[in-house]
């Protein structure tokens, strides 16, 4: 944004009137991708100076400076020189940060003392008790997509999956206790025109397994075929473990819908899968370092998972006997190819497909290792950490109730290890150790790992639109 001499002071008010903490943006007309902003004070006042004459766009959000509670105030013309003053903006953030909405039983009438919970990720669960007439409202949420828990002695407990910040209609039905198979439910649409699409599989996994090449091949897709896109699943695959929905569709983008940690009587519904049309198309040739075509080897695409260097992976093609495969469910943007094959260490790269041509891709796979052991805390095995070889998200492990990890598939060689655990109740710190392990080719290395307690950086996160 150029600089000026011109410069605005003002206040922020709350729909009542009072001073208000909120965050002030301006933004030069033409002008997208620079912005100026400040805080507003405790006494509701604020000041922009060094500013060029010329019209602005003005929005408010919340003092923290995140995302979706971000609104729009009206335009300001400003003279080269000029000091605009008395400019009183209305940001009532308390009618933003909240979610509300009704209890109702099978026949339609209110519950009433039921506790809905709102739980988010990175935020402090927060709870509320519907009224008599079944309304609920949580109030001083944070800026999040939250899951809705409700719980009820008269009525199996409910989940909510998807509940953007600031809604106000959320309708929830109760079953009562013990009266049906607990269901993960919704729906899939596509993206674009936001039509059901009629045709599609879904799978159900623990979150761990979908990070590995090796579990690719066994994911069990369900078919479902329903004009509306409506799908209902009543099976959960290990109890008290985050699950994730796994979606595709023919001429579709694969794509994944965290549901979080169910156990057996839990219910989520209200799931809406957008897919994204697939594009491009990808086609090649899987061959081992002597040039031969390996059969049956896995082609999976990476779609990213929310955290940092980790993918989820689909399948999506199986090469034939001579080592060919083509990919048509493929997003115009750079994409992740992880290849499997028994007795193979897996291969991944980077391509970028174009939708006006076909792209192809060569893949040679080396012969591998295998490496195992077991992690530890001060002497005690850590069940749940994550045990990563050489830097492949791929290839991640998370040991059991007794602290042990097998990771097949490793390249030959020198090895660096990474055992990471994070431990909820305590955010600004993690259990970490790194070690380096020689790994043979078709031979299988110990190595134990012994945690040690890092502490995290937390910086503050500004983000407007």
């Amino acid at each position: 944004m150029p600089a000026g001499d011109a410069r605005v002071l003002g206040t922020v008010v709350n729909g009542s009137g009072q001073p208000q903490l909120a965050t002030i943006f301006l933004r030069l007309a033409g002008d997208q991708e620079t912005r100026r902003q400040t805080k507003s004070n405790d006494d509701g006042s604020f000041e922009l100076s060094g500013l060029a004459g010329g019209e602005y766009t003005v929005h408010l959000g919340p003092s923290t400076g995140l995302q979706r509670s971000v609104v729009d105030a009206d335009p300001i013309t400003l003279r080269d020189g000029e000091t605009r003053q008395g400019l009183r903006l209305v940001y009532d953030e308390g009618s933003l940060l909240r979610i509300s909405g009704h209890v109702f039983d099978p026949k339609g009438a209110p519950v009433h003392l039921a506790n809905v919970m709102a739980v988010g990720q990175g935020t402090t669960p927060d709870a509320c008790v519907s009224q008599e007439d079944g309304r609920f409202e949580l109030l001083g949420l944070s800026d999040a997509d939250y899951q809705l828990m409700i719980i009820h002695p008269d009525f199996a407990r409910a989940k909510v999956d998807g509940i953007s910040i600031g809604t106000t209609d959320v309708t929830i039905h109760l079953e009562p206790a013990g009266s049906r198979e607990a269901t993960i439910s919704g729906r899939v649409i596509d993206a674009i025109t936001r039509k059901p699409i009629g045709q599609f599989e879904i799978a159900i996994e623990a979150e761990g397994s979908l990070y590995k090449p090796e579990s690719v091949a066994r994911t069990k897709l369900k078919q479902f075929e329903n004009v509306k896109g409506q799908f209902s699943i009543t099976s959960y695959p290990q109890p008290r473990t985050p699950k994730v929905l796994l979606v595709k569709a023919r001429r579709y983008v694969p794509m994944h819908h965290y549901v979080g940690t169910l156990s057996n009587t839990d219910s989520v519904s209200g799931i809406e899968v957008a897919l994204q049309p697939a594009v491009c198309t990808v086609e090649g040739t899987v061959l081992d370092a002597a040039g031969n075509p390996i059969a049956n080897a896995n082609i999976a695409i990476g779609i990213p998972s929310g955290a940092p260097d980790m993918e989820i992976l689909v399948l999506s093609a199986v090469t034939d006997q001579g080592g060919d495969f083509i990919l048509n469910d493929l997003p115009a943007k750079l994409t992740s190819l992880i290849v499997t094959a028994k007795n193979f260490s897996p291969a991944s790269l980077k391509t970028r497909p174009r939708p006006d041509k076909v792209v192809r891709v060569d893949i040679t796979l080396e012969s591998f290792g295998t490496v195992y052991g077991i992690v530890t805390y001060d002497g005690q095995p850590v069940e749940a950490a994550q045990v990563i070889p050489g830097g492949v998200a791929q290839l991640v492990a998370w040991t059991d109730q007794d602290g042990r990890y097998e990771i097949r598939g490793v390249a030959v060689g020198e090895v660096e290890l990474r055992a990471i655990f994070r431990r909820e109740q305590d955010i600004s710190s993690r259990l970490e150790s790194t070690r380096i392990a020689i790994v043979a080719s078709g031979l299988a290395t110990q190595a134990d790992l012994a945690l040690d307690l890092v502490a995290v950086e937390q910086e503050e996160e500004w983000e407007a639109e």
